[in-house]
């Protein structure tokens, strides 16, 4: 069980918020980081997510990801913190897909 400050208040955060209303996951920072330091994890975790690294839809390695670049520049690593509404971290699959171009759009103007 968890302590009494856990629980869901009628304060919730906006991460809180979006979990319990439906979505997979949430990344949300606990306290505010600097911009810069706050691209270079997003960019950590977005090419994780995608799959340029070993994470390839997995939330949370992308996650962790972002807080080893975080936790280079200090104590931020600690600020990103993940909402999962299953138990699974990894919300797709990109292994197997097959790539196809975009058909071409006909012109409005023949």
């Amino acid at each position: 069980m968890a302590c009494s400050g856990a629980r869901p208040g009628v304060f919730a955060s906006a991460a809180e918020i979006l979990a319990r209303s439906g979505v997979d996951a949430v990344v949300a920072h606990l306290w505010p980081v600097r911009a810069e330091v706050a691209r270079a994890a997003a960019l950590d975790f977005y090419t994780h997510l995608i799959g340029a690294h070993n994470g390839s839809g997995d939330i949370g390695a992308s996650v962790q990801a972002s807080r080893r670049t975080l936790l280079a520049s200090g104590a931020d690593g600690f600020s990103p913190v993940l909402y999962l509404r299953g138990p699974d971290s990894r919300l797709f699959d990109l292994e197997g897909r097959r790539v196809r171009p975009p058909r071409p759009t006909p012109s409005p103007h023949r």
